[in-house]
């Protein structure tokens, strides 16, 4: 059982990581237009910004919800790491309760 929840914790993680990094990314790339933009004024300047911003409020409302991902996440690392070493416990009872019989 714990390998198994082991291997789905490395796996939600993995998601996690590679669900960041694309924001990174993505917000990364939004910053990079804006400042260009900033740079070099255009007619339809306003009409690009909005777009940007509301580009940008998406990520960020996404970002708060991968922040709170990554917490439901480390809850659950937290409480496998805490139930682990009990594991080898409930082994030596099972085995104390075959010999018993």
């Amino acid at each position: 059982m714990s390998s198994k929840t082991q291997e789905a914790l490395k796996e939600e993680a993995k998601i996690c990581h590679a669900s960041i990094e694309w924001w990174k990314k993505e917000m990364s790339a939004l910053i990079n237009e804006s400042d260009e933009l900033e740079e070099n004024p255009q007619l339809d300047f306003e009409e690009k910004m909005d777009g940007i911003r509301e580009k940008m409020n998406y990520l960020l409302f996404k970002g708060e919800w991968e922040n709170k991902q990554l917490f439901i996440l480390q809850q659950k690392i937290n409480k496998f790491e805490a139930e682990k070493p009990f594991e080898n416990f409930e082994l030596v009872e099972k085995n104390r309760r075959k010999k018993k019989r």
